[in-house]
């Protein structure tokens, strides 16, 4: 949402969530960009074990980047 930062808008709804499995990369589609044609996103990606466990530290989550678009 405009205006916030990036651990802000980890608490909003996603736009786009995407579960692979047995992957190192995978590509997806975003929505169109915002009104003004340019929009920034901030994304980070969770790793489960085969039980649905988090693997690693802070609950299996990296932490959160953004990019515009």
């Amino acid at each position: 949402m405009q205006g916030q930062n990036g651990t802000q808008a980890m608490t909003n709804q996603p736009i786009v969530t995407k579960d692979v499995d047995n992957l190192t990369q995978a590509v997806t589609t975003i929505p169109g960009s915002g009104p003004t044609g340019a929009s920034s996103f901030v994304w980070s990606v969770q790793a489960l074990n085969r039980e649905g466990k988090p693997v690693g530290g802070n609950n299996g989550t990296s932490e959160a980047f953004t990019f515009r678009r």
